[in-house]
């Protein structure tokens, strides 16, 4: 189904309980999609953190992705390194990214913007979604504060409300 449908562009997923096997498939599925695949959202799934990866890496052959939501998918910093690879992608379309409700620190938030600001990367990324990850602090605010300067950035919307960002 998915490798042979040309018209999916979108695909969401909310609410499920993913064993290692059903995870390995869905990352099969995703490798395989047509190239008419435009959005995908996975929301309030329960995965481990290599099923997390192993999704997250599939991604990466899906240059044409223009929106992505990982909402509530306990993602923190293994998961934000394999988000790394997929921003890292020179033809990627990415325009919009939610990562909300997630576990991603600062150290997280240094591997998204590194992958951002790498000079080899043309920087499509226009909205970030980083709020309710109680993780980031005024370090990693600071980090994304270079994101905004950084000349190659299209960024224009940044959510961080619901953070440990304090006074600094």
């Amino acid at each position: 189904f998915f490798e042979n449908n040309q018209s999916l562009s979108a695909l969401g997923v909310a609410g499920c309980n993913f064993g290692a096997g059903c995870a390995r498939r869905i990352a099969l599925a995703l490798r395989s999609c047509s190239k008419s695949l435009k959005s995908i959202g996975f929301t309030f799934n329960q995965l481990g953190d290599e099923q997390s990866a192993g999704i997250i890496e599939a991604l990466v052959m899906r240059p044409q992705l223009e929106s992505l939501g990982l909402q509530s998918m306990n993602i923190g910093r293994s998961e934000c390194s394999a988000l790394g690879s997929l921003l890292r992608c020179t033809f990627t379309d990415l325009r919009f990214l939610n990562l909300n409700r997630n576990r991603i620190d600062d150290e997280g938030v240094d591997a998204l913007v590194g992958a951002l600001m790498d000079g080899l990367t043309i920087c499509t990324l226009g909205s970030l979604h980083l709020s309710l990850n109680p993780n980031i602090t005024a370090r990693g605010c600071q980090r994304l504060a270079s994101l905004l300067e950084y000349p190659n950035s299209n960024l224009e919307y940044l959510h961080l409300f619901g953070n440990h960002v304090g006074d600094e």
